[in-house]
């Protein structure tokens, strides 16, 4: 395997864990809101988070996933250079990210849905 594939492969992992975090947390909130645990809408809310640059004053997830992947995305560029990039060209580098992932994006939203619907089950089981 070359160095190449094997830093495409770190960042693909670096990219699935930090997604892996906002995936928990939405179905936190979900449940909270006693919203259904639908993964279409789950995986839309996660795009539609990571897509929305026109932040403001707060740096947004998208801006956040960028900050995290630097290292492997851009090498020479600092973090500072992310913040400047427009929103269109934001918007574009996140959409190939998620959509080069797209489908191991899925099966971790599934995974997460499925802990958490045995995790709903025994909880049921006991009460």
């Amino acid at each position: 395997m070359s160095y190449k594939q094997l830093e495409n492969i770190a960042f693909k992992q670096k990219v699935l864990e930090f997604l892996s975090k906002r995936i928990e947390w939405i179905i936190i909130l979900r449940k909270e809101n006693q919203e259904p645990l639908d993964e279409k809408e789950i995986f839309e809310e996660l795009y539609d988070e990571l897509i929305e640059v026109d932040c403001g004053d707060m740096i947004c997830l998208s801006h956040r996933l960028l900050e995290f992947v630097q290292p492997y995305l851009f090498e020479f560029v600092s973090v500072e250079k992310l913040l400047e990039i427009p929103p269109d060209v934001m918007r574009f580098i996140i959409e190939t990210i998620i959509d080069s992932l797209k489908k191991d994006i899925e099966r971790k939203i599934s995974a997460a849905v499925y802990k958490e619907r045995q995790k709903l089950k025994r909880l049921q089981g006991e009460g």
